[in-house]
């Protein structure tokens, strides 16, 4: 999970948690952050007395009450059609998605500036047009995710990366809430919901040097399974997505 998805999902999920209450938002800023780092950039909107900015996810989601929130949710990086974005650029990144009671809809997009552990986040919103953009459906997809992560584990042996056949593993113990890790914010998340997350950013593995694009892909041209690699990288991949969309956005309101 890249750093731009990751903390939109932190701030989604405070922010459903927070709904879900009734309660002001509990946001635990983590190591390479501080809350006085993140910065959210209201678009202008008809009869608002809101400021142009507010510098917290705690004074974002009470400006978006004030303003007739009724729903949040997430939509990571993705090409899947029944989850486009209003806008081509949006596309390329996550974007939080803010629905109000008036029946609007807008998307918050971060810009990411810094390095290592002193990074600055700042998101802008952005209005959807007057076009119907419904809240889509986050499926339960553990089934699919546990066949294809069984498949590819199996395939990964067969290539003799046995790293990756382990990594594949954890995620599936993961998955049966077998390990449990710390968060003080996606902790929050009910017990399936935050062990399929966990599960998918152990199963992402995804990359440049080191990863499963590196040498298991050489390693299956060499023994002619090109396409087997292929079919189960895009597998995975998807119901890696899936999986993220489910956990963050699949309970509470």
């Amino acid at each position: 999970m890249d750093i731009e998805t990751y903390h939109a999902a932190r701030i989604t999920v405070a922010a459903k948690k927070a709904l879900a209450e009734n309660a002001a938002l509990n946001y635990e800023p983590t190591p390479y952050e501080s809350e006085a780092e993140i910065r959210f950039s209201f678009a202008p909107r008809q009869r608002s007395v809101r400021p142009p900015e507010a510098r917290s996810p705690a004074r974002w989601l009470k400006l978006c009450r004030e303003a007739g929130l009724r729903d949040v949710w997430m939509i990571p990086q993705t090409d899947l059609p029944e989850y486009t974005a209003p806008s081509q650029s949006m596309r390329r990144q996550p974007h939080i998605v803010t629905a109000f009671e008036d029946g609007t809809v807008s998307c918050w997009t971060a810009e990411v500036n810094g390095f290592d552990e002193d990074l600055f986040f700042t998101y802008s919103e952005f209005f959807v047009d007057s076009r119907p953009y419904p809240k889509p459906p986050f499926p339960d997809n553990e089934k699919e995710f546990r066949s294809v992560l069984t498949e590819i584990g199996k395939f990964a042996e067969n290539l003799g990366e046995e790293l990756f056949a382990a990594i594949f593993e954890e995620a599936l113990a993961i998955l049966d809430e077998e390990r449990t890790r710390e968060d003080p914010v996606f902790s929050a998340l009910p017990p399936r919901n935050f062990a399929r997350l966990l599960a998918s950013m152990e199963a992402d593995v995804f990359g440049g040097m080191g990863s499963w694009n590196d040498t298991p892909y050489t390693m299956a041209r060499c023994l002619k399974r090109e396409k087997q690699y292929d079919r189960l990288s895009s597998e995975l991949q998807k119901q890696i997505m899936l999986a993220q969309m489910y956990a963050i956005n699949g309970w509470g309101i």
